[in-house]
Parts: C-alpha cells; structure tokens; sequence
C-alpha cells in the first residue's frame, strides 16, 4: 500500500444485478466516477437492449448467459462504443448479505408500494421506513421493474449503499476529531470491510483500488454527494476512457 501515489479517479463502471441462476438482470447500471470534475453521472441500461457481439447477438441477458459478465461487458462497450474499466456483478442472495453488514436501513418512501417477486406479492407503506436486507432487495428490485419512472429514486437507494460502504459517519468524525490515529485506525478497518465486501461478488475491483484511490473517493463523499449525481438518458454520452 505505501508503494501506492493517491490518484484522481476517472473511470466507468459497470454494475450488474441478477437473479440467483445468473439467468436475468435485473439491473444494469454504468456510472461514471470523476473526482477531477467532482461528479457522478449514472446511466440505466435496459437489458433487454440486443448487441451483436462475438458473432452471438441477442439481449444483455442473453450474453450474460452465453459468455458470463466478461461478454456481458463487451456487449455494452460495444453497443455504446465506450470504455468499462471496472465491472461488479452479484445476485439476490450477495446483495442481500451486502446489506445485512449495515443492518436494517431506514428510507423515506413517497407513496405505497405494492410489487411481486419470484410470484409472491410484498407491500412497502409511504413514509419513513425501517427495512431490512430482505426488503431492501425487494425494494430495489421494484425499483428496476419501474426504473424508467424511478431513475431518482434508484439513485438515491444506490447512494445509501454507497454511504455506507465509503462514508464515515458524522458521529464517527465527531468523536474522533481529537484522536487522529483512532480515525486513521477507523479507515483502516473501513478498508479490510470493503475487501471482505468484494468476496461477495463477481468483479475485478480490487482491494488494491481502494488503496489508490481512497482520497479520490472521499472527496467525492464530501458535502451533498447527491448534488454531485446526473442521471445520463445516453450511456454512449460517456465516451472513451484511459484509451482502452
């Protein structure tokens, strides 16, 4: 790690979620990390969206299921002609162990929610609610079904994940504004939880990633991260990076 210069971050990544067979995407998201800029651009890929790729042509769920998320990967680089520079993909069951390190979550919901998974209805009542990982996968998997009039709402859900993975906590901050070594000590374990977080999944995020860019990251976090996030209609808008 001392061997490793703090970077600016610049990179598209591609996240993938399925159902437990790796058989359906449920959602397929690009997002466009630019700590030099100070922004967030996200972009939601219908997978049901056909690309012709290695002679195979066919929907996003169908060259997840021919080739895996290495062909998965290529099909949208080639669709929209741009760069991936990392890739994570996990199912119902690793999204569910993500969200049971943070507990049950509480979320704001503007209206009643009445959805079905796997055949078995749920209902989500509007106001403030506490959710567990079960029904945060069933609340975000809504989300999905409904994404072209939930774009907002699925970047704030995506947001809290990621509060949680990066973000310290203002009483965390708080209590450690006098002892340094405790907060450096707090970062460190913040960085073996995001390793562990990473065996969840199928990725080439490496722990190594945290390292280079942490201060990237953090300066990203710092102030209102949701003023920071444009939702993109085009994924080609966000072009070619680091001449892949």
């Amino acid at each position: 790690e001392a061997v490793f210069e703090q970077e600016e971050l610049e990179t598209n990544c591609l996240f993938v979620l399925t159902d437990n067979d790796k058989e359906k995407i449920h959602s397929l998201v690009l997002v466009r990390l630019d700590s030099v800029n100070d922004s967030v651009r996200i972009s939601f890929i219908d997978p049901d969206t056909r690309q012709n790729v290695g002679n195979h042509t066919g929907s996003m769920h169908r060259h997840l299921r021919n080739g895996g998320v290495s062909e998965l990967v290529w099909a949208v680089t080639e669709k929209y002609n741009i760069s991936v520079e990392r890739y994570l993909m996990g199912d119902e069951l690793s999204f569910t162990k993500l969200m049971s390190k943070f507990g049950n979550i509480e979320i704001n919901i503007d209206k009643s929610i009445k959805h079905e998974h796997n055949g078995v209805s749920f209902i989500i009542d509007k106001g403030v609610q506490t959710l567990t990982p079960d029904m945060m996968l069933k609340y975000y998997l809504y989300l999905s079904d409904t994404i072209n009039r939930n774009q907002d709402k699925a970047v704030e859900a995506m947001v809290i994940y990621a509060d949680h993975i990066f973000g310290i906590p203002d009483e965390i901050k708080a209590e450690f504004q006098e002892d340094p070594a405790q907060l450096e000590e707090y970062e460190m374990q913040m960085e073996e939880d995001f390793a562990n977080m990473l065996g969840l999944f199928e990725t080439d995020i490496s722990a190594l990633d945290y390292s280079r860019y942490k201060n990237a990251m953090k300066s990203l976090y710092e102030g209102d991260i949701v003023s920071k996030v444009t939702i993109a209609e085009d994924p080609a808008s966000f072009s070619v990076l680091n001449n892949n």
